[in-house]
Protein backbone atom coordinates (compact mmCIF):
# COMPACT_ATOMS: atom_id res chain seq x y z
CA UNK A 1 0.00 0.00 0.00
CA UNK A 2 2.63 2.51 1.02
CA UNK A 3 5.76 0.75 -0.56
CA UNK A 4 6.26 2.83 -3.53
CA UNK A 5 6.15 6.24 -1.66
CA UNK A 6 8.79 4.43 0.93
CA UNK A 7 11.32 3.20 -2.12
CA UNK A 8 11.69 6.63 -3.59
CA UNK A 9 12.18 7.68 0.00
CA UNK A 10 14.72 5.15 1.17
CA UNK A 11 17.86 6.52 -0.72
CA UNK A 12 17.73 9.71 1.05
CA UNK A 13 17.08 8.40 4.48
CA UNK A 14 20.02 5.87 4.33
CA UNK A 15 21.99 8.58 4.03
CA UNK A 16 20.93 10.37 7.28
CA UNK A 17 19.93 7.18 9.34
CA UNK A 18 23.77 5.62 9.05
CA UNK A 19 25.55 8.62 9.77
CA UNK A 20 23.33 9.03 12.70
CA UNK A 21 22.41 5.66 13.97
CA UNK A 22 25.68 4.12 14.87
CA UNK A 23 25.75 2.79 18.23
CA UNK A 24 28.14 4.23 20.91
CA UNK A 25 31.20 2.48 21.44
CA UNK A 26 30.49 0.62 25.36
CA UNK A 27 28.23 3.14 26.96
CA UNK A 28 27.49 2.25 30.46
CA UNK A 29 24.25 0.65 31.35
CA UNK A 30 21.90 2.55 33.30
CA UNK A 31 19.20 -0.81 33.61
CA UNK A 32 19.24 -3.79 34.84
CA UNK A 33 17.13 -6.40 32.47
CA UNK A 34 15.85 -9.77 33.37
CA UNK A 35 13.15 -12.10 32.53
CA UNK A 36 11.16 -10.77 35.48
CA UNK A 37 11.74 -7.17 34.41
CA UNK A 38 12.33 -6.32 31.15
CA UNK A 39 13.78 -3.46 29.68
CA UNK A 40 12.55 -0.79 26.46
CA UNK A 41 13.63 1.62 23.92
CA UNK A 42 10.11 2.69 22.61
CA UNK A 43 8.42 5.35 21.03
CA UNK A 44 5.10 6.11 22.45
CA UNK A 45 2.24 7.63 20.42
CA UNK A 46 -1.27 8.85 22.03
CA UNK A 47 -2.75 10.55 19.81
CA UNK A 48 -6.96 10.04 20.51
CA UNK A 49 -8.87 7.17 18.50
CA UNK A 50 -6.48 4.77 16.63
CA UNK A 51 -8.33 2.07 14.12
CA UNK A 52 -4.58 0.91 12.73
CA UNK A 53 -0.79 1.31 13.06
CA UNK A 54 2.43 0.70 10.41
CA UNK A 55 6.08 0.26 10.67
CA UNK A 56 8.49 0.17 7.99
CA UNK A 57 10.83 -2.45 10.51
CA UNK A 58 14.24 -2.83 9.66
CA UNK A 59 16.42 -4.99 11.71
CA UNK A 60 20.29 -5.24 11.81
CA UNK A 61 21.28 -7.13 14.32
CA UNK A 62 19.33 -9.19 16.74
CA UNK A 63 20.83 -11.69 18.98
CA UNK A 64 22.68 -13.86 20.75
CA UNK A 65 21.79 -13.27 23.58
CA UNK A 66 24.94 -13.82 25.91
CA UNK A 67 22.21 -15.58 28.29
CA UNK A 68 20.18 -18.64 28.10
CA UNK A 69 17.48 -18.95 25.19
CA UNK A 70 15.30 -20.66 26.73
CA UNK A 71 14.17 -17.98 29.12
CA UNK A 72 15.22 -14.66 27.24
CA UNK A 73 15.35 -13.18 24.04
CA UNK A 74 15.25 -9.53 22.58
CA UNK A 75 12.56 -8.21 19.83
CA UNK A 76 12.13 -5.20 17.32
CA UNK A 77 8.53 -4.41 17.08
CA UNK A 78 5.15 -2.36 17.15
CA UNK A 79 2.42 -2.58 19.93
CA UNK A 80 -1.07 -1.71 19.87
CA UNK A 81 -3.47 -0.98 23.12
CA UNK A 82 -6.86 -2.45 22.60
CA UNK A 83 -10.07 -1.77 23.87
CA UNK A 84 -9.86 1.79 24.87
CA UNK A 85 -8.21 -0.05 27.73
CA UNK A 86 -4.91 1.28 29.79
CA UNK A 87 -3.25 -0.83 28.74
CA UNK A 88 -3.91 -5.04 29.30
CA UNK A 89 -5.40 -5.67 26.15
CA UNK A 90 -3.24 -5.26 23.21
CA UNK A 91 -1.70 -6.59 19.88
CA UNK A 92 2.09 -6.73 19.04
CA UNK A 93 3.42 -7.52 15.89
CA UNK A 94 7.72 -7.93 15.06
CA UNK A 95 10.78 -9.45 14.66
CA UNK A 96 12.23 -11.85 17.91
CA UNK A 97 15.54 -13.72 19.00
CA UNK A 98 15.60 -16.22 21.86
CA UNK A 99 12.85 -17.96 23.84
CA UNK A 100 10.20 -19.72 22.95
CA UNK A 101 12.69 -20.70 20.03
CA UNK A 102 16.12 -20.82 21.22
CA UNK A 103 18.90 -19.85 19.36
CA UNK A 104 17.07 -18.42 16.27
CA UNK A 105 15.47 -15.32 14.79
CA UNK A 106 11.87 -15.60 14.08
CA UNK A 107 8.77 -13.57 12.96
CA UNK A 108 5.71 -13.33 15.75
CA UNK A 109 2.35 -11.43 16.71
CA UNK A 110 0.92 -11.56 20.14
CA UNK A 111 -2.43 -10.47 21.61
CA UNK A 112 -3.71 -10.06 25.25
CA UNK A 113 -7.20 -9.95 26.57
CA UNK A 114 -7.73 -9.78 30.46
CA UNK A 115 -11.96 -10.64 29.02
CA UNK A 116 -11.53 -14.30 29.15
CA UNK A 117 -8.62 -14.97 26.38
CA UNK A 118 -5.18 -14.05 28.28
CA UNK A 119 -2.02 -13.78 26.84
CA UNK A 120 -1.11 -16.09 23.10
CA UNK A 121 1.70 -15.41 21.19
CA UNK A 122 2.28 -17.14 17.43
CA UNK A 123 5.44 -17.66 16.27
CA UNK A 124 5.83 -18.37 12.50
CA UNK A 125 7.94 -20.04 10.01
CA UNK A 126 8.02 -17.34 7.63
CA UNK A 127 11.30 -15.33 6.79
CA UNK A 128 12.63 -13.08 9.27
CA UNK A 129 15.87 -11.64 7.38
CA UNK A 130 18.39 -8.64 8.43
CA UNK A 131 18.66 -5.68 6.31
CA UNK A 132 15.28 -5.85 5.13
CA UNK A 133 12.34 -3.27 5.04
CA UNK A 134 9.58 -4.98 6.67
CA UNK A 135 6.04 -3.67 6.22
CA UNK A 136 4.17 -4.70 9.40
CA UNK A 137 0.51 -3.28 9.78
CA UNK A 138 -2.14 -3.91 12.72
CA UNK A 139 -5.71 -2.62 11.87
CA UNK A 140 -9.34 -2.63 12.73
CA UNK A 141 -11.45 -5.24 10.52
CA UNK A 142 -14.51 -4.69 12.85
CA UNK A 143 -16.33 -7.38 14.40
CA UNK A 144 -14.15 -6.86 17.90
CA UNK A 145 -11.27 -8.23 15.75
CA UNK A 146 -7.87 -6.67 14.52
CA UNK A 147 -5.78 -8.64 11.81
CA UNK A 148 -2.23 -8.22 11.91
CA UNK A 149 -0.18 -8.45 8.13
CA UNK A 150 3.37 -8.34 6.94
CA UNK A 151 2.96 -6.21 3.42
CA UNK A 152 -0.50 -7.58 1.70
CA UNK A 153 -0.01 -11.28 3.82
CA UNK A 154 -1.98 -12.00 6.40
CA UNK A 155 -0.23 -13.34 9.57
CA UNK A 156 -3.25 -13.91 11.98
CA UNK A 157 -6.51 -12.24 13.60
CA UNK A 158 -7.06 -11.26 16.99
CA UNK A 159 -10.77 -11.72 17.73
CA UNK A 160 -13.01 -11.29 20.42
CA UNK A 161 -10.87 -7.97 21.21
CA UNK A 162 -12.36 -4.93 21.10
CA UNK A 163 -11.51 -1.66 19.84
CA UNK A 164 -10.65 1.26 19.45
CA UNK A 165 -7.27 2.69 20.30
CA UNK A 166 -5.61 5.27 21.88
CA UNK A 167 -2.15 4.41 22.47
CA UNK A 168 0.46 2.66 20.10
CA UNK A 169 4.40 1.91 20.70
CA UNK A 170 7.31 0.59 18.42
CA UNK A 171 10.59 -0.37 19.71
CA UNK A 172 12.70 -2.55 21.19
CA UNK A 173 11.85 -5.25 24.27
CA UNK A 174 15.06 -7.13 26.22
CA UNK A 175 15.37 -9.39 29.05
CA UNK A 176 18.88 -9.66 29.26
CA UNK A 177 21.45 -6.67 29.14
CA UNK A 178 23.59 -8.63 27.06
CA UNK A 179 20.94 -9.16 24.28
CA UNK A 180 22.22 -7.75 20.75
CA UNK A 181 19.99 -5.83 18.45
CA UNK A 182 19.72 -2.76 16.25
CA UNK A 183 17.15 -2.03 13.63
CA UNK A 184 14.99 0.89 12.26
CA UNK A 185 11.77 1.63 13.43
CA UNK A 186 10.72 4.01 10.15
CA UNK A 187 8.22 4.99 8.34
CA UNK A 188 5.35 5.46 10.68
CA UNK A 189 1.92 5.57 9.71
CA UNK A 190 -2.05 5.04 11.29
CA UNK A 191 -5.55 5.06 11.18
CA UNK A 192 -7.81 7.11 12.22
CA UNK A 193 -11.19 6.06 11.48
CA UNK A 194 -12.16 1.94 10.50
CA UNK A 195 -11.04 1.36 7.02
CA UNK A 196 -10.05 5.31 6.91
CA UNK A 197 -7.21 6.72 4.62
CA UNK A 198 -3.35 5.71 6.49
CA UNK A 199 -2.10 8.83 7.66
CA UNK A 200 2.18 9.65 7.82
CA UNK A 201 3.79 10.44 11.07
CA UNK A 202 3.02 9.98 14.58
CA UNK A 203 2.85 13.81 15.71
CA UNK A 204 3.63 14.09 19.63
CA UNK A 205 5.42 11.11 19.99
CA UNK A 206 8.12 10.82 22.73
CA UNK A 207 11.03 8.13 22.77
CA UNK A 208 12.20 6.55 25.89
CA UNK A 209 15.05 4.12 26.69
CA UNK A 210 16.15 2.49 29.63
CA UNK A 211 19.78 1.92 28.41
CA UNK A 212 20.03 -0.79 27.09
CA UNK A 213 18.05 -0.31 24.99
CA UNK A 214 19.59 3.00 23.53
CA UNK A 215 17.29 5.06 20.94
CA UNK A 216 17.08 8.16 18.79
CA UNK A 217 15.11 10.23 16.10
CA UNK A 218 16.35 10.12 12.37
CA UNK A 219 12.81 12.04 11.87
CA UNK A 220 10.91 12.91 14.63
CA UNK A 221 7.54 11.26 14.73
CA UNK A 222 8.88 9.12 11.69
CA UNK A 223 11.71 7.20 11.76
CA UNK A 224 13.92 6.44 14.48
CA UNK A 225 16.39 3.83 15.53
CA UNK A 226 16.85 1.27 18.38
CA UNK A 227 20.19 -0.75 20.07
CA UNK A 228 21.73 -2.80 22.30
CA UNK A 229 25.14 -4.51 22.08
CA UNK A 230 26.14 -4.23 18.36
CA UNK A 231 26.93 -1.38 15.94
CA UNK A 232 24.59 -0.37 13.34
CA UNK A 233 24.57 -1.99 10.05
CA UNK A 234 26.50 -4.67 11.65
CA UNK A 235 24.85 -8.24 11.48
CA UNK A 236 25.38 -11.28 13.86
CA UNK A 237 25.83 -14.54 12.97
CA UNK A 238 22.26 -16.43 13.69
CA UNK A 239 21.98 -20.19 13.64
CA UNK A 240 19.29 -21.43 12.40
CA UNK A 241 16.50 -23.39 14.43
CA UNK A 242 17.21 -26.06 16.33
CA UNK A 243 13.97 -27.89 16.86
CA UNK A 244 13.56 -31.32 16.52
CA UNK A 245 11.01 -33.78 14.85
CA UNK A 246 10.00 -36.34 16.84
CA UNK A 247 7.70 -39.96 16.10
CA UNK A 248 4.38 -40.31 16.96
CA UNK A 249 5.47 -42.93 19.97
CA UNK A 250 7.70 -40.26 21.26
CA UNK A 251 5.42 -37.74 21.43
CA UNK A 252 4.32 -38.11 25.02
CA UNK A 253 8.02 -37.75 26.40
CA UNK A 254 8.63 -34.82 23.31
CA UNK A 255 5.68 -32.68 24.73
CA UNK A 256 5.94 -33.23 27.92
CA UNK A 257 9.55 -32.05 27.83
CA UNK A 258 8.65 -28.42 25.60
CA UNK A 259 5.74 -28.23 27.71
CA UNK A 260 7.67 -28.53 30.86
CA UNK A 261 10.79 -26.08 29.88
CA UNK A 262 8.15 -23.14 28.78
CA UNK A 263 6.61 -23.21 32.51
CA UNK A 264 9.47 -23.38 33.97
CA UNK A 265 10.79 -20.39 31.88
CA UNK A 266 7.13 -18.75 32.80
CA UNK A 267 7.88 -19.40 36.81
CA UNK A 268 6.43 -22.82 37.56
CA UNK A 269 8.93 -25.94 36.89
CA UNK A 270 6.54 -28.28 38.29
CA UNK A 271 3.60 -27.97 36.03
CA UNK A 272 0.27 -30.57 37.01
CA UNK A 273 -2.62 -32.02 34.76
CA UNK A 274 -0.91 -32.23 31.48
CA UNK A 275 -2.39 -33.61 28.62
CA UNK A 276 -2.25 -33.42 24.73
CA UNK A 277 -3.91 -33.88 21.47
CA UNK A 278 -3.21 -34.01 18.14
CA UNK A 279 -5.22 -31.67 15.82
CA UNK A 280 -5.02 -29.03 13.05
CA UNK A 281 -3.15 -25.87 14.05
CA UNK A 282 -6.43 -23.74 13.11
CA UNK A 283 -8.16 -25.90 15.53
CA UNK A 284 -5.90 -25.63 18.29
CA UNK A 285 -6.06 -21.88 18.20
CA UNK A 286 -10.15 -21.60 17.82
CA UNK A 287 -9.39 -24.02 21.03
CA UNK A 288 -6.91 -21.79 23.04
CA UNK A 289 -6.33 -18.05 21.81
CA UNK A 290 -9.88 -18.14 19.45
CA UNK A 291 -7.37 -16.38 17.04
CA UNK A 292 -7.19 -17.17 13.25
CA UNK A 293 -3.56 -18.17 12.20
CA UNK A 294 -1.37 -18.63 9.38
CA UNK A 295 -1.20 -22.46 8.83
CA UNK A 296 -3.27 -25.43 9.04
CA UNK A 297 -0.93 -28.37 9.80
CA UNK A 298 -1.42 -31.36 12.09
CA UNK A 299 0.09 -30.09 15.84
CA UNK A 300 -0.22 -31.61 19.41
CA UNK A 301 -1.80 -28.71 21.30
CA UNK A 302 -0.55 -29.31 25.27
CA UNK A 303 -2.38 -28.20 28.28
CA UNK A 304 -0.83 -27.88 31.59
CA UNK A 305 -1.82 -26.43 35.39
CA UNK A 306 0.47 -24.28 37.70
CA UNK A 307 1.21 -20.71 38.64
CA UNK A 308 2.37 -18.77 35.73
CA UNK A 309 4.15 -15.24 35.51
CA UNK A 310 4.52 -14.43 32.26
CA UNK A 311 7.88 -13.62 32.08
CA UNK A 312 8.15 -14.57 28.46
CA UNK A 313 5.15 -12.67 27.39
CA UNK A 314 6.55 -9.60 24.93
CA UNK A 315 4.76 -7.03 26.73
CA UNK A 316 3.93 -3.29 26.32
CA UNK A 317 5.99 -1.03 28.09
CA UNK A 318 4.21 -0.57 31.54
CA UNK A 319 1.74 -3.18 31.17
CA UNK A 320 0.95 -6.24 33.74
CA UNK A 321 2.64 -8.93 32.80
CA UNK A 322 0.03 -12.06 32.21
CA UNK A 323 -0.30 -14.26 35.04
CA UNK A 324 -2.72 -17.38 35.31
CA UNK A 325 -2.97 -20.55 36.66
CA UNK A 326 -3.16 -22.75 32.90
CA UNK A 327 -1.20 -22.69 29.64
CA UNK A 328 -0.93 -24.24 26.51
CA UNK A 329 1.82 -25.22 23.64
CA UNK A 330 0.99 -25.93 20.16
CA UNK A 331 3.87 -28.25 18.43
CA UNK A 332 4.33 -28.62 14.91
CA UNK A 333 4.04 -32.89 14.22
CA UNK A 334 6.07 -32.67 11.57
CA UNK A 335 9.26 -30.40 13.08
CA UNK A 336 8.59 -30.32 16.86
CA UNK A 337 8.77 -26.50 16.50
CA UNK A 338 6.21 -24.40 19.10
CA UNK A 339 4.19 -22.47 17.11
CA UNK A 340 1.88 -21.00 19.15
CA UNK A 341 1.67 -20.87 23.33
CA UNK A 342 -0.26 -18.86 25.85
CA UNK A 343 -1.35 -18.14 29.54
CA UNK A 344 -5.10 -18.41 30.07
CA UNK A 345 -7.75 -18.75 33.34
CA UNK A 346 -9.40 -21.71 32.18
CA UNK A 347 -8.63 -25.03 31.24
CA UNK A 348 -9.43 -25.43 27.57
CA UNK A 349 -11.66 -28.41 25.96
CA UNK A 350 -8.89 -30.44 24.31
CA UNK A 351 -11.32 -33.49 24.08
CA UNK A 352 -13.28 -31.63 21.52
CA UNK A 353 -10.34 -32.38 19.43
CA UNK A 354 -9.56 -35.43 19.13
CA UNK A 355 -8.44 -38.16 21.98
CA UNK A 356 -6.47 -36.95 24.92
CA UNK A 357 -3.42 -38.06 26.13
CA UNK A 358 -2.65 -37.55 30.08
CA UNK A 359 0.92 -37.12 31.08
CA UNK A 360 -0.03 -36.45 34.57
Amino acid sequence: MLRIRRLLAAASVAAVVTAALVAPGSPASAATCTPSAHCYGVIRFTPGTIYGINQGLNVHCLGPMNAPTSSNFVTQEQWLATNNSSGQYWVEVGMAYGAPQGSTRYMFWADNRPNGGGYHEHDLSITAALNTYYDDYIRWIGNNSWRVERGGTTLGTSTANPGPSHWANAGEELTANGGAASAVTGWLYRQTSSGGAWISNWPGSTISTDNPPYGSWTTPGYSASFYSNCAFLTGASDPGPTFTPFSKAAAATAVRGLATQLAAANGDPAPSSMEYVLTTRQAAAKATSQAVVDSDQPVYVASFSGKFSGDLAKTPRGAVKPSGSVMTVVIDQSTGRITDWGIEKATPTLAALGAVQKLS
